[in-house]
């Protein structure tokens, strides 16, 4: 968790307040001869009494991670926060930003193996979980 807090302190603006959670997501497509499965992993960070959220996507092998631009959400364009049929945490905000995770309190070996980072946040992932249930 200490690299990917470094990656979010260095990606958004005013970090301080913010606790951080992994997230990721997989997203498949099917060609007719194959299966391709794109793993996206996320920085989630939120401050607890708020509706503000800073979602970082993750690019990078561990120990050179870095950020792509992050996704602010506020009380004034949060849009929609819900878990879908997969148990996704679901984010929409009013200016069409959609960013859908996966948060685990421990990252199974198996999807290691997939290119998920090995993480564990039992503590963490349970907070979250009361936070975004307070967003609906």
């Amino acid at each position: 968790m200490t690299e990917l807090r470094r990656v979010f302190d260095a990606a958004v603006k005013d970090p301080d307040g913010y606790r951080i959670v992994y997230g990721y997501d997989s997203v498949e497509k099917n060609y007719i001869v194959a299966k391709r499965t794109i793993i996206h992993s996320y920085v989630v960070g939120y401050v607890p009494g708020t509706k503000d959220l800073a979602i970082v996507e993750v690019v990078g092998d561990p120990g050179s991670l870095g950020a792509l631009d992050p996704v602010y959400v506020t009380a004034a364009n949060l849009q929609t926060a819900k878990k879908d049929l997969q148990r996704r945490y679901v984010v929409k905000t009013t200016d069409g930003a959609k960013v859908r995770f996966i948060v685990l309190p421990k990252v199974p070996k198996l999807l290691q193996a997939a290119y998920v980072l090995d993480v564990e946040q039992r503590d963490e992932a349970a907070a979250f979980g009361e936070y975004f249930d307070t967003l609906r």
